[in-house]
């Protein structure tokens, strides 16, 4: 969201979302940043190896969610649904079809709480088949925590080892392009993964090759993996599954932190911030 004190914007994936999302989002005229311009100095861009390494050709989600929130004037909505109508599921990107799936488990627990909440019409606050918490809006779904799942499930797990894909390679130099011809700072942000997880796959090699890709644009990359233990507590027990999924609580914990750090760079800078998070300084 939006942190008008920073004049910063925050794309931080809400459901799945590839590179060509991040970019066709920031630039639709209808809902996101180019509306705020010349407003927004900063803008945070959430990164995920398993979206930039290996094999990312014809990526794309079935599920059209992020889509469903720009209005139908939008050119990006109606170019999404053109160009991956082969590979979407077009009814999300028409209705919250998916907000309204429910399992016959969940009719008995949602009718209640309609009839003991004040807001009883918000279906955010409803559950859903394929998530055991509930969703609070903007992307956010609220989990309690439950037994830790750790095998990685995503298709690209495996690439930690690959070099950065020629397709979001593409549309990440297409974002960057938009920050500078608009004055616009870029911080590329990794969020963390448990620290079981890393010891699984090899996170200081995804480290190197990410970094080493930023650097090649001249963007900021900080790296939540790399945090010291003390700053953020990483284990198993504050995540869902390997992949990095967080329990509700943790995510709350790891967004204030990182809206403090994106605040204190008024003050300080990101050479600075990134030395504090990853115990090089005393």
């Amino acid at each position: 969201g939006r942190h008008c004190d920073l004049s910063s914007l925050s794309l931080m994936p809400n459901i799945e979302e590839l590179t060509i999302d991040n970019y066709e989002l920031l630039t639709d005229e209808d809902k996101q940043a180019i509306n705020n311009l010349p407003n927004i100095k900063r803008i945070i861009l959430d990164v995920d190896y398993q979206y930039y390494l290996g094999d990312q050709t014809g990526g794309a989600f079935d599920r059209a969610f992020i889509y469903y929130q720009l209005s139908w004037s939008s050119p990006v909505k109606w170019l999404y649904m053109i160009e991956d109508g082969n590979v979407l599921d077009i009814r999300n990107a028409i209705s919250m079809r998916n907000n309204y799936r429910y399992s016959l488990d969940y009719i008995k627990e949602n009718v209640e709480y309609k009839l003991t909440h004040d807001n009883n019409y918000n279906i955010y606050k409803l559950r859903e088949t394929d998530c055991p918490g509930t969703y609070k809006g903007k992307g956010f779904y609220y989990t309690p925590r439950i037994e830790f799942n750790s095998a990685f499930g995503d298709c690209h797990a495996e690439d930690y080892d690959q070099p950065v894909h020629k397709v979001p390679r593409a549309y990440f130099e297409k974002i960057k392009k938009f920050c500078d011809e608009n004055g616009i700072e870029l911080v590329c942000v990794y969020s963390p993964i448990s620290t079981d997880s890393r010891s699984i796959i090899d996170m200081d090699k995804v480290h190197e090759t990410m970094s080493d890709f930023f650097n090649e644009y001249d963007v900021t990359f900080i790296d939540y993996n790399e945090v010291d233990s003390s700053i953020l507590d990483c284990s198993k027990d504050n995540y869902l599954d390997a992949e990095g999924h967080m329990c509700g609580d943790f995510a709350e914990v790891y967004s204030k932190l990182l809206s403090t750090n994106i605040k204190s760079l008024q003050t300080e800078s990101c050479e600075e911030l990134i030395n504090e998070l990853y115990g090089k300084v005393d």
